[in-house]
């Protein structure tokens, strides 16, 4: 919380309620590598709906994403990984405290399409739900550490129904402030870190013709 420890676990998985998701991926890229120890710090261009760069990005890398250099494959110098990162944008409870704090989470690319051997990312995860006639919101999810993974890669799995009630609190909880904030802002804007103005823009010149 503000970019300090609150609590740790010594266990690689953790047992929560997603109270909103965000509804696209979002993008993000840095120029530089990660330091340790450097603490939060803005992406140098990043989009909350993957479409288009923030107006705040103090380095912008295109005008729109799916033509930007940085979101083609070997782009980042290390294989086929783009230099821009896929991200999805959670806001969840602890499933043994759902009336205590919301918290932020950001999964990783690795996390968000995969599926093998019943390890599931957020995405077929959802899916599988759904086939079930469940929503994410509507379930306690376990969501666990693939120790097997090369990197960062978190697998999902859905523990028990909610209860009506909890179902009813869950529902309350996604529209409140702080989980539209967890779902909408940039991790480092949550650690206080203060981000640049929107670029100004350009007024739209209407020209308007007599009869």
């Amino acid at each position: 919380v503000d970019g300090q420890e609150v609590a740790s676990k010594d266990d690689r998985h953790i047992e929560v309620v997603i109270v909103a998701a965000a509804p696209k991926d979002s993008r993000k890229f840095y120029s530089g590598p990660y330091e340790e120890g450097q603490g939060s710090k803005a992406p140098d261009c990043w989009s909350v709906l993957g479409d288009v760069p923030d107006q705040r990005a103090k380095n912008p890398q295109a005008s729109r994403c799916f033509e930007c250099p940085q979101n083609v494959k070997g782009s980042s110098g290390r294989g086929d990984a783009r230099a821009c990162k896929f991200e999805r944008r959670l806001a969840v409870v602890q499933a043994d405290d759902q009336r205590g704090e919301i918290f932020q989470i950001t999964l990783p690319a690795s996390s968000l399409w995969s599926s093998d051997n019943g390890k599931l990312g957020i995405k077929p995860y959802a899916e599988f739900l759904g086939s079930h006639g469940l929503n994410v919101t509507q379930v306690v999810t376990e969501m666990r550490f693939d120790t097997q993974a090369t990197g960062q890669k978190i697998n999902f799995k859905a523990v028990r129904p909610l209860e009506p009630e909890e179902i009813t609190l869950i529902r309350e909880l996604g529209k409140k402030p702080d989980a539209l904030r967890a779902i909408g802002s940039l991790p480092a804007e949550l650690d206080g870190v203060k981000l640049p103005a929107p670029a100004a823009q350009e007024a739209e010149v209407v020209e308007v013709k007599a009869k």
